[in-house]
């Protein structure tokens, strides 16, 4: 029984503690491969820092390319301006073909300076750079999204009355279970 209790208690107060999410997505940082090796450079737009606390700051990127219908690889990597956000940079080139693409990753801080919030709220810039295109590749992408998660300061949530509802129903069917499975519960004795 005591058992019941905390699982029933644990059922009612987990999705009381919750984080949200805010995001904004940069512009592509596109180029047509015609020299083997280029760059580019984004300005994202401002993602104001919410209320309550943060939980963390991150930086998704995507790397991809155009290859058509034949072989082909690309070198791809970002710089993320400003010294505050250096932790957001990938430096190494990653080697994008066309038998893996798209290049998928992040960089992320937890919990965030408010130096690197300030500077993703202003519209943090970020370089792009493409080497080494080889073979039939046509076309390069960098595509970024800044994501700040964070728990509001306030009252919680309030759950919608048919979550109450569903988990009424929920415990009164393992009532019934748990008292069917109770010997000698409800059974009246004969009488002589």
């Amino acid at each position: 029984m005591k058992k019941l209790v905390l699982v029933a208690t644990f059922l009612v107060i987990a999705p009381l503690a919750f984080s949200s999410q805010i995001m904004t997505d940069c512009p592509a940082a596109m180029a047509t491969i015609g020299p083997t090796s280029g760059s580019g450079t984004v300005t994202c737009p401002g993602l104001a820092t919410p209320g309550g606390t943060i939980n963390f700051l991150e930086l998704d990127f995507k790397y991809d390319a155009d290859f058509g219908f034949n072989q082909g690889s690309v070198e791809e990597n970002h710089d993320v301006l400003g010294t505050s956000l250096d932790a957001f940079d990938n430096l190494i080139f990653v080697v994008v073909t066309d038998l893996n693409r798209p290049h998928l990753g992040s960089k992320t801080t937890t919990p965030p300076t408010a130096n690197q919030l300030a500077a993703v709220a202003a519209g943090p810039q970020i370089t792009w750079n493409y080497q080494n295109a080889t073979g039939s590749a046509a076309g390069a992408t960098g595509d970024f999204r800044w994501i700040i998660d964070f728990t509001p300061s306030g009252p919680a949530a309030v759950p919608e009355p048919s979550a109450f509802v569903l988990m009424g129903v929920g415990l009164v069917g393992l009532s019934q279970v748990i008292r069917r499975r109770r010997p000698g519960r409800g059974a009246t004795a004969p009488s002589p």
